[in-house]
């Protein structure tokens, strides 16, 4: 938010921009009207040199020194111009523009309160002096009163109502006080009157953000950055709305071009790391949180970021350090100290997560992400205090729309699933799925095409080619199938083995088909890639595969690979690792549906927030499985039933061991004690034994189903 207040060389007669006549030497005020022309042309060098000739001429004349001041302060030099100033009214204090002018440098100088001295000074000199109000009403802003900057900005709006920059400034004035609507009607205000205003167009864009009109406010930054491209800030607010709408690509696009005009502004390092973050590029977010704490190594911003980027990439500990280093530096950072949080229950240490999280809950009740966070590790009950805040909220927050409404709704329904009162926790769901659908660009027929494309692609004529040679090795175990299967459970069983290093949802096969199109530039995109694929292709994935991740573990034999969507590359996992294993998690599809739309997930899962597309999407993946075992050789694909696990654990177990090539372990029934780190959705289910009460769930939401399991249905 830009606040725009007003410097210049003043209302003097000496102002007049009137061209001297040929070999007639400039008098005074021709060489101050052509320093204005000067600064308005961002000659400042030479504008400044010209007001030293003057006042080497006439030393006494005040309106130079003001405009002496007004350039240096434009150069930067902002002490040397408070001192011409300060000199300007010593020779003439009774101009109002003097005083004006001193008390926007003070301002910007940080010095407030002598600021607004200055200030008053000049409306009582001139009470018709525009400027002077608009300028006050500024540094009452920056002292957060904002009822007093309200009231100046009106007064120069009232003096002068073709002047925008009050009508800007007093949208943020509105704004902090919470009238939207009002502060709305102001910015565009100032962009009828200044069409080409930069800081009025991005305002808005930020109110528009705000509230979630997402389109609208990309509309506004856009344009602030065609009329300013310099302003860094609207780049910034950009990639903000741009991540908002799920468009992270585009984001960093912005943020890259704000680095190429100045790659040491902190504030966009900052929110490239964070777009980078959202956007799955981790490596590339751990380098710029790098970059930023190489300009600030103790901004607790930086150090939580770079935590953050640690936890992205499974390493834990450094990241709960880095976030405990934030948190030395700032205590209050609540922010920071959820993500510890996060992390805490990524390593299992429960107590201590749930310590953070009380914390914060008591010193910020309306912090709604804490509730989020706690809400699956404790049982909710009638009484519960968080459970009596939270409907508090919900009251509070009414019709909101916002991200934070969003993760209300999912925590206050888990409360009254917890309780058994079922309508009400349907309703919430429903209304926190709702929320998140709209910030997703879901195209369900551009999914259809992409599964019909994988089997057309991956037929029984593209598995009978025998010439593709794979790699030997038998070090992957993929495991595949839809969220909320039981995929992590299979994982912390196989990892208990001490042979068997669990690496978790890592993003490595797709990055490694990346890899090959990016050595092959001739190679089509997946699906397509199947079909062009040849021996040196397959080498060169299975290299990058391999080496991303053999140094997760230095003495496995065996590393679990448990991002559930590899099911769409069976084709090419088979090709390419021949002896890998695969296993395919199932679950009730109800069950399965409902557990994936009552999860507000970390990564999108765009099909899970409509009860409709959901069941179509689960027939897809289901016709697509089925093609997979029609075509997949004998014993390479184990599928392995949730419910079973839960009835005969210690049967399948030895099954799903077995199928790996592993020899018996005791220490598999026991994955409730191992203490390697779950970052999924059952991050709190998979320390737990093993338990029976998420078989036939779907019950108690039968009625509400329907949607689904008519889709289901379908044949």
């Amino acid at each position: 938010m830009s606040d725009v207040a007003s410097i210049g060389p003043g209302p003097a007669k000496a102002g007049s921009t009137a061209k001297p006549q040929p070999k007639t030497p400039m008098t005074p005020a021709d060489a101050i009207g052509r320093v204005v022309s000067l600064m308005n042309e961002g000659k400042l060098q030479q504008a400044e040199s010209i007001c030293r000739q003057i006042i080497h001429a006439r030393p006494k004349w005040a309106d130079a020194h003001n405009v002496l001041g007004a350039v240096q302060t434009r150069r930067g030099q902002a002490k040397e111009g408070i001192k011409s100033i300060r000199q300007a009214i010593k020779l003439n204090g009774s101009v109002a523009n003097y005083y004006a002018n001193l008390g926007e440098m003070l301002r910007q100088e940080g010095e407030t309160d002598k600021a607004i001295t200055a200030l008053r000074r000049a409306t009582r000199l001139d009470p018709n002096l525009a400027q002077s109000f608009n300028n006050l009403g500024i540094a009452y802003f920056d002292k957060a009163k904002f009822e007093d900057a309200v009231e100046m900005y009106r007064k120069a709006i009232t003096l002068d109502s073709s002047y925008p920059e009050p009508h800007n400034n007093l949208g943020n004035a509105l704004t902090a006080l919470g009238k939207a609507q009002e502060a709305e009607d102001c910015y565009a205000k100032a962009i009828e009157l200044r069409p080409d205003y930069a800081e009025a167009h991005s305002n808005a864009a930020t109110l528009l953000g705000d509230s979630g009109r997402f389109e609208e406010a990309e509309a506004s930054l856009r344009r602030a950055i065609e009329l300013n491209p310099n302003n860094l800030d609207a780049y910034r607010h950009l990639a903000n709305v741009l991540v908002h709408q799920s468009k992270t690509a585009e984001a960093i696009k912005f943020l890259n071009q704000a680095v190429k005009r100045d790659k040491h502004n902190f504030p966009i390092l900052i929110a490239l790391v964070r777009a980078h973050l959202k956007h799955g590029t981790y490596p590339l977010a751990e380098r710029i949180a790098k970059e930023a704490m190489s300009l600030d190594s103790d901004h607790p911003e930086a150090l939580c970021l770079y935590g953050n980027a640690c936890h992205e990439l499974d390493r834990h500990s450094e990241a709960i350090e880095y976030y405990e280093k934030a948190l030395e530096k700032r205590p209050e950072y609540s922010e920071c100290r959820h993500y510890l949080a996060v992390a805490l229950k990524a390593v299992g240490d429960f107590d201590r997560a749930e310590a953070e999280l009380r914390s914060l809950i008591d010193k910020q009740p309306g912090m709604i992400p804490a509730y989020a966070s706690i809400a699956d590790m404790i049982k909710f009950t009638e009484d519960h205090p968080y459970f009596i805040a939270l409907q508090k909220l919900v009251e509070e927050t009414g019709d909101s729309k916002d991200e934070r409404a969003m993760f209300l709704h999912y925590a206050v329904a888990k409360a009254h699933d917890d309780i058994g009162d079922y309508d009400a926790a349907f309703r919430h769901y429903s209304a926190g799925a709702e929320l998140k659908r709209a910030r997703l660009n879901y195209d369900e027929e551009k999914s259809k095409e992409f599964f019909d494309d994988i089997m057309k692609t991956y037929d029984a004529a593209f598995f009978s080619n025998t010439q593709v040679k794979g790699h030997p090795s038998t070090l992957p175990i993929f495991i595949v199938g839809m969220p909320r299967s039981g995929s992590t459970l299979v994982e912390q069983v196989l990892a208990s083995h001490p042979e068997v290093y669990g690496a978790g949802e890592i993003k490595v096969l797709s990055r490694s088909i990346h890899e090959a199109r990016r050595a092959f530039p001739d190679l089509p995109k997946f699906p397509e890639i199947g079909a062009h694929m040849e021996t040196p292709h397959y080498e060169r994935f299975t290299v990058h595969y391999l080496n991303a991740t053999v140094g997760l573990s230095e003495d496995a034999s065996y590393i679990t690979d448990k991002l559930l969507s590899n099911y769409y590359f069976l084709g090419i996992i088979y090709k390419a690792f021949p002896n890998a294993k695969v296993i395919h998690t199932v679950r009730n599809p109800v069950d399965t549906c409902l557990s994936c739309y009552t999860k507000l997930f970390k990564d999108d899962m765009p099909f899970s927030y409509d009860l409709s597309e959901l069941g179509r999407y689960y027939k897809r993946y289901q016709a697509l499985m089925d093609h997979w075992k029609r075509v997949l050789p004998p014993g390479y694909m184990l599928e392995v039933k949730y419910e079973d696990m839960v009835a005969t654990l210690d049967e399948k177990a030895k099954e799903i061991v077995a199928f790996c090539g592993l020899d018996w372990n005791e220490q598999c029934l026991r994955f409730h004690d191992s203490d390697r780190p779950v970052k999924t959705a059952s991050v709190t289910q998979v320390r737990k034994p093993i338990y029976s009460t998420s078989v036939d769930r779907w019950r108690c939401y039968e009625e509400q189903l329907q949607p689904l399991i008519q889709e289901l249905g379908r044949s």
